[in-house]
């Protein structure tokens, strides 16, 4: 009888070992867990924090976009608007291409660079001038560039009007290569190629009545680029009166 009851509690201090053994293990266990649960924290937030930077970079290139198409759009609005009130004096006033003063205000003959000695004294040719095409004389804004529109005569264009005559242009140089790409991107060209010119004088010598083919456009008149010819608007690359500049011009007035 005694060996038996030594025999169970033995038996029931062997299952306490096994039972303390089981208590002191888990411990450990849950150790194990905590780590894995840290390492999967961990992974969630560098996916989560890819996810994020990507957005970003979506973002931001996004707005750039939006950005270049706005100012773009600017620039070929301003160019509709001159354009139509030049051709406005052109039909209500009877204005010969000769006639056609870019003068800005006060239009006392104070602008050097248009003042036209052909146009008629009572303003009627004045593209500026309400008394002729009414329009508003704007710069671009700060975010395009630092520099003027120019009107000029001494640009011809291949296919735009007689490949012997040069356009009344307007001009707008030293623009960058994103807004220059979205240029062609709306008005359906491609992106902007090289069309190297002899000199500058479309953009030095403004418009005053008179015209000579100073510098061309595609490859009809010249040896230019043939993605140019007999198109009315557009942004090109030049390398060799400049060290490397931008250009949009738009047609006016082919002739």
């Amino acid at each position: 009888m005694t060996s038996r009851r030594a025999h169970i509690m033995l038996r029931c201090d062997k299952n306490k070992s096994k039972g303390v053994k089981k208590v002191l293990k888990k411990p450990h266990s849950q150790k194990g867990s905590v780590i894995v649960y840290i390492l999967i924290a961990i992974a969630l937030f560098a996916a989560l924090g890819y996810a994020v930077a990507g957005m970003m970079r979506s973002s931001g290139e996004s707005i750039s976009k939006e950005t270049q198409n706005i100012n773009a759009s600017e620039i070929l609005n301003y160019a509709k608007a001159v354009r139509t009130s030049l051709h406005n004096v052109r039909i209500s006033n009877a204005c010969n291409d000769n006639q056609i003063s870019f003068e800005r205000n006060p239009f006392n003959g104070s602008d050097p660079l248009y003042v036209n000695a052909s146009a008629p004294a009572d303003f009627s040719c004045h593209v500026f001038h309400p008394n002729g095409g009414g329009a508003n004389y704007i710069t671009p804004s700060p975010v395009i560039g630092s520099n003027s529109y120019f009107f000029t005569g001494e640009l011809a264009v291949s296919g735009q009007g007689r490949d012997s005559n040069a356009e009344i242009t307007m001009i707008l140089r030293g623009i960058d290569l994103a807004l220059c790409e979205e240029l062609n991107n709306l008005v359906g060209l491609a992106p902007p190629a090289t069309d190297p010119v002899n000199n500058l004088n479309f953009v030095t010598n403004g418009f005053q009545g008179s015209f000579v083919i100073s510098a061309d456009l595609g490859s009809t008149i010249g040896t230019g680029n043939a993605l140019y010819n007999n198109q009315p608007a557009g942004c090109f690359f030049e390398n060799n009166a400049t060290s490397g500049e931008y250009f949009f011009y738009q047609v006016l007035v082919a002739r």
